[in-house]
């Protein structure tokens, strides 16, 4: 039924369980599974002040390595997991909007389908169900979408 599989990853515990979820429908289906990381820069204030501006961009430079460093090596141990369980894995790792890189890998793989975690939330803010990156990868994918919470 599958081919091609899509989990986004964040770290988070629902982003644990859809990758456990995503894991075991690709081995079902023998898809093929793609882990998607994404690093997203704060939004930065500049200012007219040079050496305030030479310090953010190197603030921001930083923190970009650290995060790719992380995410490689989160990404590794993803495909490393799915390759011990018979499961062709690979990983893409990008700088930007979650949802937007999520939703063009979707479509530059051609995958089947999209396994992702939804946000937990407790009490009134039960009410919007979906995190906002979630909510807007269900808006805007063209494939199914599989939440687990």
């Amino acid at each position: 039924m599958y081919t091609k599989i899509l989990a986004p990853y964040d770290a988070s515990k629902y982003s644990d369980k859809a990758i456990e979820h995503a894991i075991a429908l690709a081995k079902m289906s023998g898809a093929k599974l793609t882990f998607v990381n994404v690093t997203m820069l704060p939004t930065l204030i500049y200012s007219f002040y040079e050496p305030a501006n030479t310090a953010i961009n190197e603030a921001a430079e930083l923190l970009l390595e650290t995060s790719e460093d992380s995410a490689t090596k989160a990404m590794h141990l993803l495909v490393t997991k799915a390759k011990k369980q018979g499961v062709e894995a690979s990983y893409v790792h990008a700088v930007g909007d979650p949802a937007e890189i999520i939703i063009e890998t979707a479509k530059r793989k051609k995958v089947d389908l999209i396994v992702m975690g939804s946000r937990g939330l407790h009490g009134l803010a039960r009410i919007k169900a979906l995190g906002s990156v979630t909510r807007r990868v269900v808006e805007h994918a063209e494939c199914p979408i599989l939440i687990v919470h």
